[in-house]
């Protein structure tokens, strides 16, 4: 007997970064992480910044980064609509790290006139694409 299985599609407006058929998948909802399995409820959320992690046929799992958006999950389908997104093996590790490397330089240095909010939300992308490409 076969693996329950979902069709996961992962798109952002310009390309299809995947379309086929998986175990499972977890997303960065607004309130935490969530799961989804074959036989899930129907859902609809907003995408929150951060890994999308799914589990292929073979058990093989595949990351993402990705950043706004909306999942749905209706019958055997899922449809992550992604305004950003990056497959792990597209990240650029060393770029991901110099902007780590730069936003906790910016929010340790003290100095009034850095925006905060924006170094940090800097800090949390950068983190994210390195944690998505850990291979």
């Amino acid at each position: 007997m076969s693996t329950p299985t979902l069709y996961l599609e992962v798109l952002t407006p310009v390309k299809t970064l995947l379309s086929g058929f998986i175990r499972s998948v977890t997303f960065p909802g607004p309130d935490g992480e969530v799961g989804a399995l074959p036989g899930h409820a129907l859902l609809v959320s907003k995408l929150g910044a951060g890994v999308v992690t799914a589990v292929d046929e073979n058990g093989d799992t595949i990351r993402f980064f990705c950043s706004g958006g909306f999942v749905e999950v209706s019958g055997g389908d899922i449809a992550v609509l992604a305004d950003v997104a990056e497959r792990d093996t597209e990240i650029d590790v060393d770029r991901a790290a110099r902007s780590r490397q730069r936003a906790q330089e910016r929010i340790a240095s003290g100095r009034p006139d850095i925006d905060y909010v924006r170094a940090n939300a800097s800090l949390r992308r950068a983190l994210d694409r390195l944690r998505a490409a850990h291979r």
